[in-house]
C-alpha cells in the first residue's frame, strides 16, 4: 500500500497545471476579523474545528457533487435524451404516453411494499437494486435515496478534510502553504474522492458505487467536478487556502442551510424529539397526521441526529415532511446571537452563491 507521502505526490501529480499569479488578499471586507464577524453574524464559529469542517463539508459537497451533471440525473433527464438519440419526439403523444407508462411501472416496482420495507427489505438491498436498475434505464434518483446520497457524499468529504487539513485552518492569520504550479493537498484529495467511481455511498443498510449512480452521465459529472474545482481554486489563489475554506463553508451553511452535516443539526433533532414527546406535532410537522407512520424509537432518533446516511426510505420521507430546515435556523440563531450579531450593511452579501 502506498504511503501518504506518495498519495500525496500522486494526488499533486494528477491536479498539476501551469503556475497561477500569486495575488495578495486585500485588508478591510477581506480580513479575517471582517470573516469571523460574518460568519459569527451566522451562528458559524470559524475558530471551531468541528464547527468549520461540518460547514465546508457541506460547501464543497454542494459545489462540486450536486451542482454538477448530478442534478440532471437526479431528475431523470436521461430518458428524455435517451429517446432524442434513437429520434423520438419527446412531445409525440404515443411516445410520451408510453414513456408515463415506463417511469409509472418503474417507481410502482421502486415503492412496491413501501410500508413494509422495515419487513421485508430492512437493509432496502432489494429496493436498491430496483433503483439501480432504473439507472441503467436513465430513470431518475427518488428523493429520499438522493437525500442519503447527499449525506454519504458529504460524510466522505469531511472525512477527508479532517485527515488532511493542519489544524491551523482555524487560526487567523495562518496560512497553508502550497506548491503555486499544482494545488493545496485537500483540494488535490477532493478531487481523487469524488472522480473515484468505486466510491460507496450509503443508502440505508446498503451501498452503491458513485460510479453506478452516475451511469452513462459519469464523464460529464467527472467534467464538472474539475470545472467546479477550478473555480474553488481561483478563489484559493485569490484570498489563500485558509479563507477561501472559510468562504466555502459560509456560503455552505448560506446556501443549503439544512444540509448534514452543519453545526446544528444534531440540536435541531433535539429540538424535533422534545417537540413529539410533547404533543407538539403540528409545531413541527406540515403533516401533523403522520406522527406516528414510522416508529419513533430511540434507534430511529440516535440514527436520524448522527448517521442520517442510514435511515431508510419511510423514514427518509418522514423526515422531508419535518420542519427541521426551521428548527435548524433556530439552533443557528441562538449561536448567532452570541457570536455577535451584525445589522444592515454589515451582513454578509452577495458573494454567498455557490457558482
Amino acid at each position: 500500500m502506498a504511503s501518504r507521502r506518495q498519495q500525496a505526490e500522486r494526488r499533486r501529480r494528477a491536479t498539476q497545471h501551469t503556475r497561477r499569479p500569486k495575488l495578495a488578499a486585500p485588508d478591510g471586507w477581506l480580513s479575517d476579523d471582517q470573516w469571523l464577524a460574518w460568519a459569527g453574524d451566522y451562528g458559524l464559529d470559524l475558530r471551531d474545528r468541528d464547527q468549520l469542517l461540518d460547514a465546508v463539508a457541506v460547501g464543497l459537497t454542494v459545489l462540486c457533487w450536486r451542482n454538477t451533471a448530478l442534478e440532471d440525473v437526479h431528475a431523470g433527464v436521461e430518458r428524455v435524451q435517451r429517446l432524442e438519440l434513437l429520434g423520438r419526439d419527446p412531445d409525440d403523444p404515443d411516445v410520451h404516453a408510453e414513456e408515463r407508462r415506463a417511469r409509472r411501472d418503474h417507481y410502482q416496482l421502486l415503492n412496491a411494499n413501501w410500508e413494509m420495507l422495515a419487513d421485508i427489505d430492512p437493509d432496502e438491498s432489494v429496493r436498491t437494486d430496483v433503483f439501480l436498475d432504473g439507472r441503467e434505464q436513465g430513470f431518475g434518483i427518488p428523493d429520499d435515496i438522493m437525500m442519503r446520497l447527499n449525506i454519504s457524499t458529504a460524510l466522505d468529504v469531511r472525512d477527508m478534510l479532517d485527515d488532511v487539513l493542519p489544524d491551523s485552518v482555524t487560526e487567523p492569520g495562518a496560512e497553508i502553504t502550497y506548491d503555486r504550479r499544482s494545488v493545496p493537498e485537500h483540494i488535490a484529495a477532493l478531487v481523487e474522492l469524488l472522480q473515484d467511481p468505486d466510491r460507496e455511498l450509503t443508502v440505508g443498510g446498503s451501498a452503491v458505487a458513485a460510479g453506478d449512480v452516475l451511469g452513462a452521465t459519469w464523464d460529464e459529472y467527472a467534467e464538472d467536478v474539475m470545472r467546479k474545482v477550478a473555480t474553488h481554486i481561483k478563489v484559493t489563489d485569490l484570498i489563500g487556502a485558509r479563507r477561501a475554506l472559510w468562504y466555502a463553508g459560509l456560503s455552505g451553511i448560506i446556501y443549503a442551510s439544512a444540509w448534514f452535516p452543519n453545526p446544528w443539526w444534531s440540536r435541531a433533532v433535539d429540538l424535533l424529539r422534545d417537540a413529539i414527546a410533547d404533543n407538539r406535532a403540528v409545531e413541527v410537522l406540515y403533516s401533523p397526521e403522520r406522527v406516528t407512520e414510522i416508529p419513533l424509537d430511540d434507534e430511529f432518533w440516535q440514527t436520524l441526529s448522527s448517521r442520517p446516511a442510514e435511515l431508510t426510505g419511510p423514514q427518509c420521507a418522514w423526515v422531508q415532511d419535518t420542519r427541521l430546515p426551521d428548527l435548524i435556523s433556530t439552533a443557528r440563531d441562538s449561536d448567532r446571537q452570541r457570536l455577535g450579531p451584525l445589522t444592515g450593511e454589515d451582513r454578509f452579501f452577495g458573494l454567498a452563491v455557490m457558482f
